[in-house]
């Protein structure tokens, strides 16, 4: 008997080491070009845009020269007459990913871009393996998985989002989604809460305050709730949720204090231009007229499903196969704890996304601590790109297992591309009042996603 489930074990070990090997091929060949041997002439970079060529890159190679020369700094004399190295925060100078690659690859001329290259490609593999363990962990198939884990990586949000710190912070957001639903389904114990602690101290390090600031705020949001709920449903007030939480948040503010404690000091001696008329102390409000200008318009929303044109938009692309799956899944998966979940996160990160448009995130800004420093709610689209991705792998579930007819799985299908087109249709109407750019070959990534999850509904059909 001992050997029979040591047989299962290994078997299954096999096939998760296969499974994660399959997620890291996906993901080198979405972004081959970026490995491909070039002339200096032709380099292929990813980086290509002004915070990262003004601001992020060049800290990155000023502390990449120091540590290869003389050991990690305190303190960068290169902008006005000095700022500390680690309470300027970006680009996430102690986060653990962007260390290893700096006292790995480092060298007296910075790092090569190559070494950027590969730092790119790891923060993707990141985002998609812990968005497969989230979809393992609710018992969906390898297949399905690895799906979800590749078009979140790809697609969306962390597909257009050029900022090395915002993405590290989204592509730990799976991991703190992990553990809040387990702490909501009360399968929290003392070493998932303090997993969840660290997870979030980690995303403290990544080097940007919005991102850690969003999920913070979604996990005791949804502690909150689920302790309300059973205190009115099961007339029980369940203490220990609460002490889940608290401990875990404990563990994550001790993890961070090494950058929010330098932050923060930094913050109180410096000023902030933040878009307000002057430059603002650490005691100023930014103003929520900043908030309202970072914020998506209703029609941005359609963005999600076409290729997308420049502005805060820009980041919600997924596709209309990806957008199809999603809606099958919402449909016919509906009874599902994490169906229910995808679609409230969903609901709660559009709300956010959309700022000032909408009368909540005012109401947000109002009563929450601290959450004015972060300026631009449209970030919190990243929010829908994890619940596109999550209700995509269930509905690759569905479709694998022959768990909704073939006639119900047209129907659905059906329905949701009748959607996409009308929704394309409209956007094609107001193309000229909207100032929308197309591009029909916007980016072979997205015809190697779709076409991968065409393929594995015909496989399960």
């Amino acid at each position: 008997m001992l050997y029979c489930m040591k047989r299962v074990v290994l078997r299954t070990g096999i096939r998760e080491l296969f499974a994660i090997a399959s997620l890291v091929t996906i993901i080198l060949l979405v972004y081959l070009k970026l490995l491909l041997p070039t002339s200096m002439e032709q380099q292929r970079v990813w980086y290509d845009h002004c915070d990262m060529c003004e601001l992020e890159i060049p800290r990155l190679q000023f502390v990449a020269r120091e540590i290869a020369t003389r050991g990690f700094p305190l303190w960068d004399p290169n902008m006005w007459s000095g700022q500390p190295v680690i309470g300027q925060a970006q680009p996430g100078l102690v986060y653990p990913l962007n260390l290893l690659f700096l006292f790995a690859a480092s060298s007296p001329e910075g790092l090569t871009n190559a070494a950027l290259n590969c730092l790119f490609l790891s923060v993707h593999f990141i985002a998609a393996f812990l968005l497969y363990l989230l979809c393992r962990d609710h018992g969906l198939g390898r297949a399905s998985s690895i799906s979800g884990g590749v078009l979140f990586s790809v697609l969306g949000f962390l597909g257009s989002a050029p900022w090395l710190d915002v993405a590290n912070g989204v592509s730990l957001a799976p991991a703190i989604m992990l553990f809040t639903f387990r702490l909501a389904t009360r399968r929290m114990c003392v070493r998932d809460s303090l997993w969840l602690g660290f997870v979030i101290g980690m995303s403290w390090l990544t080097g940007h305050h919005e991102i850690p600031l969003i999920c913070g705020l979604i996990m005791c949001g949804a502690i909150g709730c689920v302790f309300v709920w059973r205190a009115i449903t099961l007339r029980q007030l369940e203490f220990t949720v609460l002490a889940s939480a608290g401990a875990a948040l404990s563990v994550g503010l001790a993890i961070a204090a090494v950058q929010l404690f330098p932050l923060m000091e930094f913050g109180e001696a410096a000023k902030r231009w933040a878009g307000a008329p002057e430059p603002l102390s650490w005691g100023d409000r930014v103003p929520y007229a900043v908030h309202a200008q970072y914020s998506l318009a209703w029609r941005d929303l359609i963005e999600v499903l076409v290729p997308p044109s420049s502005g805060v938009g820009s980041m919600l692309f997924s596709g209309v196969t990806a957008v199809t799956l999603s809606l099958t899944a919402i449909v016919a998966g509906r009874r599902s704890v994490l169906v229910k979940g995808a679609v409230m996160i969903a609901v709660v990160g559009t709300i956010y996304a959309l700022g000032g448009n909408t009368p909540i995130h005012r109401v947000l800004y109002e009563i929450i601590p601290f959450l004015d420093k972060a300026r631009n709610p449209a970030r919190g689209g990243f929010l829908l790109s994890i619940s596109i991705s999550i209700l995509a792998a269930v509905a690759l579930v569905i479709a694998i297992r022959k768990e909704l007819s073939s006639v119900s799985l047209r129907r659905w299908l059906s329905l949701g591309s009748v959607l996409a087109v009308m929704s394309l249709l409209v956007v094609c109407c107001a193309q000229t009042s909207w100032n929308i750019r197309f591009y029909p070959l916007y980016d072979g990534r997205r015809g190697l996603v779709d076409s991968a999850c065409n393929l594995l509904i015909e496989a399960g059909g």
